[in-house]
């Protein structure tokens, strides 16, 4: 079971339970809750491997380096690695990135072991600055 999948599954449970929606009649009008729900949606940030891979995959395939927003750790700025295993990590929503301090290192001799492979779901936005 997915992010979102877990999330609609929470919400249908959830609006059963009338914590998330319900109905109600208000001057012969039905009116439904979803306020809440709303809301937890728009802070519930999902980043999917395709949308980090739209951001990390350029047109020129040149090297970015990004700003990496979690979700309960602080920002970090790194380069993602495009190793023989990039595809089997991004079906997979993971990502091999050097981070800021060990950049300049990695781009003189290339050692993958210079890199931290992270969890995608963790990420709420990539930034360029």
């Amino acid at each position: 079971m997915n992010k979102t999948d877990k999330t609609i599954s929470d919400f249908l449970r959830l609006s059963s339970q009338n914590k998330f929606a319900g109905f109600s009649l208000r001057n012969g009008k039905y009116r439904c809750k979803l306020f809440r729900y709303i809301r937890f949606l728009t802070l519930t940030n999902i980043m999917t491997s395709e949308a980090i891979g739209k951001q990390v995959e350029s047109e020129n395939d040149s090297e970015i380096i990004l700003n990496i927003h979690f979700k309960q750790r602080n920002t970090i700025r790194g380069l993602f690695i495009k190793g023989n295993d990039y595809k089997d990590l991004k079906s997979k929503n993971l990502w091999r990135i050097v981070t800021n301090a060990n950049i300049e290192l990695w781009r003189k001799t290339k050692d993958v072991n210079l890199a931290r492979i992270f969890n995608g779901v963790e990420f709420t936005r990539l930034s360029e600055d």
